[in-house]
């Protein structure tokens, strides 16, 4: 009657190895995943960034080495630099980049990106706004 029960113990001890290796690999693979964050940082202490290249730059040196490097192969990183209404920038980014750019000095928030759905497709009408006059007529 033993010998009977052994092959099941054992199947089942495998399938919950199994069942770890994949949960680990799968857990591996989510904190790889790039995902797009919206970032803000404040400016360097004792500068004032006003060119948009020197703020650019200053956005680029939050981002871990590997993301930086100019790579055909890869999507690029940095995906957009703001210059106007806040300090910051858009990255894809894993979760292990974030955690890193995290612990930088000026770093103030992170956020992951969310896509809304579109809630009207009747926003001229809902503003108010005339097609056969002003600047809208001729904007096309």
């Amino acid at each position: 009657m033993k010998s009977s029960t052994f092959p099941s113990k054992m199947s089942v001890i495998f399938l919950i190895l199994l069942f770890n290796f994949h949960l680990s690999i799968a857990q591996g693979t989510e904190r790889n995943t790039l995902q797009t964050y919206i970032v803000h940082v404040k400016q360097p202490e004792g500068k004032l960034l006003t060119h948009s290249e020197d703020l650019e730059n200053w956005h680029k040196s939050f981002l871990p080495l590997s993301t930086t490097r100019t790579n055909t192969d890869m999507p690029q990183r940095m995906v957009y630099s703001y210059k106007n209404v806040i300090d910051g920038f858009t990255a894809r980014l894993t979760k292990d980049e974030l955690q890193i750019l995290k612990k930088k000095n000026g770093f103030v928030l992170a956020r992951l990106e969310r896509k809304l759905r579109l809630h009207t497709t009747h926003t001229p009408s809902f503003l108010g706004l005339n097609s056969e006059m002003g600047v809208w007529k001729e904007s096309n």
